[in-house]
């Protein structure tokens, strides 16, 4: 049970792999087994999809009360998995690719501008790096400016409370999944009234801008993988 740090995990797990427990081991806390991997070569094979098949567990399995079988949450043997996963592929081409590229130089550029403009220097690189990718898919994958890195605010508050509801709630997921026994379940419903209200704000956000995008007539494809 000491070994279990809930609030930086990775790299409490890394720590561990550096201090004597070798590039794979195992942790258990009563009844929870987690097997750690650290390193390229076996984080390569571990990703490999003819020896290894995808795992719901632990923050990954939670996101399930986000989106129940979306592309990352749902079982490599269901069904949908497949389909969402085709549906997909076609906006990962090299051509498409292209498309988003103006649209992800112009995160970096905010983003480089956002960080040349801190107060005394200091950067918040999480909270930065969840604003840019949600910035990301929200101007490659639907033309539209959430506003998170300050310019080109279009979205107002709505985005903001989103981006923030988001981060609260991966956050909160990878913590859960590294909690100890009853004192995780005694946290969990101590705080289950404002995880649903953040699951709520969230969805209700994506149920606008998929809302918004099909009324558009913009001539372009909405990517979309709920």
């Amino acid at each position: 049970m000491a070994s279990v740090d809930r609030h930086r995990t990775t790299q409490n797990e890394l720590l561990l792999a550096q201090r004597g427990l070798g590039p794979i081991f195992e942790r258990k806390v009563l009844r929870n087994r987690v097997i750690i991997v650290s390193g390229a070569r076996l984080a390569a094979e571990c990703c490999d999809e003819t020896s290894w098949a995808r795992c719901l567990a632990g923050p990954v399995k939670m996101l399930r009360d986000i989106v129940p079988e979306g592309l990352f949450t749902a079982r490599t043997s269901n069904p949908l998995w497949g389909q969402a996963h085709r549906i997909l592929t076609p906006g990962f081409s090299q051509t498409a690719m292209r498309i988003y590229h103006e649209a992800m130089t112009s995160v970096a550029d905010d983003l480089v501008a956002q960080w040349s403009g801190a107060a005394g220097g200091r950067v918040e690189v999480h909270e930065a790096m969840t604003a840019a990718t949600l910035e990301v898919i929200g101007r490659a994958g639907f033309s539209r400016r959430l506003g998170l890195l300050g310019a080109g605010d279009v979205d107002g508050g709505d985005s903001r409370r989103f981006a923030e509801a988001f981060a609260e709630i991966l956050s909160w997921f990878s913590g859960q999944a590294n909690d100890l026994p009853v004192i995780g379940t005694v946290r969990t419903l101590a705080r289950a009234r404002r995880i649903r209200a953040q699951i709520g704000a969230i969805r209700g956000y994506v149920d606008t801008v998929v809302s918004d995008r099909k009324q558009q007539d913009t001539g372009g494809e909405m990517i979309c993988s709920a």
